[in-house]
């Protein structure tokens, strides 16, 4: 299948008048500057003859980075004049939940529009069922498993950003209006470019990158133009079947997206209890695991509702565990196109573990070399999860900074029992409190927060 594709890809390329033909890739470190430094090349080609059907044209045969470029340098654009003209910034979080979803989508499928546009219309798929297996018979299944947990991902966040009324054209998240004030006017009118506009969408295209690799390396004489060094070429050659580590992320990554959903619903819950009128909020709330009472469930009382915040089932071990959730996702979808350049490591390690001496170093320069090769390496398939990572490190310290006034217990308790994203580091805070201050204290602070034996407290 593979083979076939490339080869009609290539007649396409090569029959392509109007637009530059499809540019040989450089080895992996470098590709993305090097992609930037093309895009401008490939962008004059189209504006020559700007028409729909010299965009598709420029879809079918320029680089699929090129074509993502084009798409993040658009919503770069809008983004920024929507939030300009409006005096509303939210313009990016409005489309977070899907974007993603967007380029990944085309990294997956643009292989299969440009066979499709090469098939005789005789031999087009015509039915549902026939395009189905059109599907699955030409596109890379690595790459359509990582597209699987991005559509369940996608609808997750979607669905939670409409029941909060965030697609709402007048809403605008909390903060912006915070960061407003704090910086003369055309401060932020620099910020709302550079930072909200500009970063932001090239974050939302950097965290779809693992899937333009996972393109490379299921067509590399395609996407790289021989003749590549041979070690590149068969590195880049990853198993074209789903392995085990597959399924092991692709099932990390859907109980991360559970655990999101758990984790807001417990959220969604307690704050419209909350904000319940006094004369029509019932005095405890009880939240479920499952729909009609199942499972585990949490009790709020009024104690609960006077210390202000969620403490409680995923919020005892992360204060924000969907923001911890959401990093841990994108980050196993990095992990895909990276993986598979692992195979022989097990083999590799088995040998050093047996080899002495001079054989040991010799075994541990091939693993190196054999295993891990610099020129194919994904380096770039990490920066979207980093950048994802620094974002809501950032975002969240100036939450906490606006929110933690309102709620004295948060600061005086639950920011030194509980950790920020990640649940072990809550276990090592309870075991310095224990430390510090004692079983008791720290067993009082917990009640506090509504752990445990319910008692009064100071």
């Amino acid at each position: 299948m593979s083979s076939v594709l490339d080869t009609l890809r290539s007649t396409l390329f090569s029959s392509s008048k109007s637009l530059p033909l499809m540019e040989a890739l450089p080895p992996f470190p470098s590709f993305p500057l090097y992609s930037l430094s093309t895009f401008p090349a490939a962008l004059s080609a189209l504006a020559q003859t700007p028409s729909l059907e010299a965009l598709k044209q420029f879809y079918l045969t320029a680089q699929p980075i090129h074509s993502a470029l084009l798409l993040c340098s658009w919503n770069v654009l809008w983004t920024w004049l929507a939030g300009e003209i409006t005096g509303n910034v939210s313009q990016v979080d409005r489309v977070w939940t899907f974007v993603p979803l967007v380029y990944t989508i085309h990294f997956t499928i643009q292989p299969l529009v440009a066979l499709y546009s090469l098939l005789p219309q005789a031999q087009r798929p015509e039915t549902l069922a026939a395009f189905w297996n059109f599907f699955l018979n030409n596109v890379d299944h690595r790459q359509a498993l990582a597209l699987g947990t991005q559509i369940v991902w996608s609808a997750r966040l979607t669905y939670n950003a409409a029941r909060r009324g965030f697609f709402d054209p007048r809403s605008e998240d909390y903060r912006w209006p915070v960061a407003r004030d704090m910086v003369p006017a055309w401060a932020f009118k620099i910020f709302n470019f550079a930072f909200i506009a500009l970063y932001q969408n090239i974050l939302l295209m950097l965290i779809a990158i693992p899937s333009h690799y996972l393109l490379i390396q299921a067509h590399p004489q395609t996407y790289h133009s021989p003749p590549l060094p041979e070690k590149v070429s068969h590195a880049l050659m990853t198993y074209p079947y789903l392995t085990t580590s597959d399924y092991v992320l692709a099932s990390l990554a859907l109980l991360c997206v559970y655990g999101e959903y758990v984790s807001d619903g417990i959220q969604q819950s307690y704050q419209s209890w909350k904000h319940t009128p006094d004369s029509k909020r019932p005095k405890t709330k009880r939240w479920t695991l499952f729909p009609f009472g199942l499972g585990p469930s949490i009790t709020w009382g009024e104690e609960d509702r006077k210390r202000g915040f969620v403490a409680q089932g995923t919020w005892a071990y992360s204060r924000h565990p969907a923001f911890a959730l959401e990093q841990t996702f994108w980050w196993l979808q990095s992990f895909f196109p990276i993986l598979p350049l692992f195979r022989g490591f097990p083999t590799a390690v088995v040998k050093a573990f047996h080899a002495t001496g001079d054989d040991l170093f010799k075994t541990v320069e091939l693993l190196v070399k054999d295993v891990v090769l610099v020129e194919s390496f994904p380096f770039w398939a990490i920066a979207g999860p980093l950048a994802l990572s620094g974002l809501f490190m950032g975002s969240t310290l100036f939450t906490e900074w606006i929110s933690t006034p309102k709620y004295p217990l948060y600061s005086a308790v639950y920011k030194k029992r509980v950790a920020m994203f990640w649940p072990i580091e809550t276990y090592f805070k309870r075991v310095w409190l224990s430390l510090t201050q004692g079983n008791e204290k720290r067993k009082l602070g917990e009640r506090k927060l509504g752990w445990g034996e319910r008692r009064k407290v100071d």
